[in-house]
């Protein structure tokens, strides 16, 4: 809840928390919500989804494309095979930013699958984020060399809260929770997004971008909120 003179109570992880309260909400998609079929009505079981609307505020609407995703009505979320696409209104990050996806995968394969953030309509492999394998997580940046992050294992059939933050030094880094994974490494280039999770086999519940990178409590509070969907 952001009070009138734009302070944020957010120090305090509490039941009432959403990603609402954070500072420089970009897009939204949020767990169960706007998630529709062609005619525009609310996703049933088994649906193709055609939209998932953006809950903040800024109308980054997202639009099923191609091998569209089904709502699994158990999850809230939305499920893909392995070739489905989310495509957005491109957003240019020149700066700071922080993505987040709350997901499980069926199955982790290596080269470029499993794609939580990319640039869809750019150069091949310009702009992306993902999971390269299930010990290793990959960000490329205006057809920079590969990011790569070790991480703890990620296992098929699990949730996790997977994240790729930029601060204001221009340093890139990959979170599992609210857990940084191995180091830092500096790319200032601008990050073209316009497409959430590509080639991806499993569920993802909720994504959520800002165009700053998130304080400690912030991180925290997100984790903990995305925990409990």
């Amino acid at each position: 809840m952001k009070l009138g003179l734009g302070l944020n109570i957010n120090s305090v992880v509490s039941g009432d928390w959403t990603p609402e309260n954070l500072t420089y909400l970009q897009l939204w998609f949020r767990n169960n919500v706007g998630i529709t079929e062609s005619d525009g009505s609310a996703c049933e079981d088994g649906d193709n989804v055609f939209g998932w609307a953006d809950q903040s505020g800024n109308d980054n609407n997202a639009t099923g494309a191609a091998t569209r995703f089904t709502f699994d009505a158990a999850t809230g979320g939305v499920e893909g095979a392995g070739n489905n696409k989310l495509d957005i209104t491109q957003i240019d990050f020149t700066g700071q930013f922080a993505f987040y996806a709350r997901l499980k995968f069926d199955t982790i394969s290596s080269g470029n699958n499993d794609v939580m953030f990319n640039d869809a309509t750019g150069a091949a492999n310009d702009d992306f984020f993902r999971v390269h394998s299930s010990t290793q997580l990959r960000a490329k940046i205006a057809s920079g060399s590969s990011m790569n992050y070790a991480c703890t294992t990620i296992s098929t059939g699990t949730y996790y809260n997977i994240g790729f933050e930029r601060d204001g030094s221009g340093d890139c880094r990959a979170f599992i929770g609210a857990t940084a994974q191995d180091g830092e490494i500096n790319n200032e280039n601008t990050f073209n997004l316009d497409r959430v999770l590509g080639a991806f086999d499993g569920i993802c519940k909720e994504i959520v971008v800002t165009n700053k990178s998130l304080s400690v409590s912030d991180r925290e509070n997100l984790n903990t909120y995305l925990n409990n969907i």
